[in-house]
């Protein structure tokens, strides 16, 4: 087995609570996979009919196909099409799940982590203002699970589909904590030119955030202000 699957597994396990009574009622040696499940941007859902669907909001795309279990191993197909996060079609893939985290585990090694429906999520809509050049643009940043849920995703996209953004056209949140009404949060993004962001606000009654930001890139940096104003699911 490869070390990082065997990391990936303890970890998994290790957070597993008590089993729901539908687990209960599975054959040994079957995991359960039939639900919705998230990462940052992405929204997975498998079928009770063997189908499988997914919507990857960061990169405007869709993608389905089929699904078969044999006990902790899935089969994957899918439809023609151009989702590149997308599920890849594959056999043998293992599925490593609890309560609240689902990991499939490639052949090849490569790691598809997600989180239940169940788990918290969060999402801004991320403006602001400065820089020189200017700074401007929205960004739709989404925060999937916590500490307790034993993992967590976090990224931002541009608003408009497209590339224009606040700070870079997406990225990834490395720390976004809020505590006693006061924010600090840390952004990046990778790509021809990196880029890395702080931000320090404080928290309104409303849940709405407002602050400052430094920010770099490979070109410039850059400081202004910012305002995450808090949106619900679709």
């Amino acid at each position: 087995m490869n070390p990082w699957t065997s990391v990936l597994v303890l970890l998994l396990t290790a957070s597993c609570g008590a089993s729901t009574e539908s687990d209960d009622r599975r054959a040994p040696g079957t995991v359960a996979l039939v639900g919705v499940w998230h990462s940052c941007a992405a929204r997975l859902s498998f079928e009770a009919d063997g189908t499988w669907t997914y919507h990857d909001e960061k990169a405007g795309c869709d993608a389905s196909g089929s699904w078969l279990l044999d006990g902790d191993r899935v089969d994957l197909s899918i439809a023609p099409g151009n989702c590149e996060s997308a599920p890849t079609a594959a056999t043998g893939v293992q599925v490593v799940r609890n309560q609240s985290t689902l990991a499939l585990v490639y052949p090849s090694g490569k790691i598809a982590a997600f989180l239940a429906d169940s788990a918290p999520r969060t999402r801004y809509r991320l403006s602001g203002q400065g820089g020189d050049p200017p700074v401007t643009g929205e960004s739709i940043l989404r925060i999937v699970g916590d500490d307790a849920s034993g993992y967590r995703s976090a990224c931002y996209w541009s608003a408009d589909g497209a590339c224009g953004g606040l700070l870079s056209c997406n990225g990834s949140v490395e720390q976004w904590q809020v505590q006693d009404q006061s924010l600090i949060a840390k952004l990046g993004c990778g790509g021809g030119c990196p880029c890395a962001a702080i931000l320090e606000g404080k928290e309104d009654a409303a849940g709405a955030l407002s602050g400052t930001f430094l920010g770099a890139d490979c070109n410039h940096t850059f400081e202004g202000t910012f305002q995450a104003e808090p949106l619900k699911e679709p």
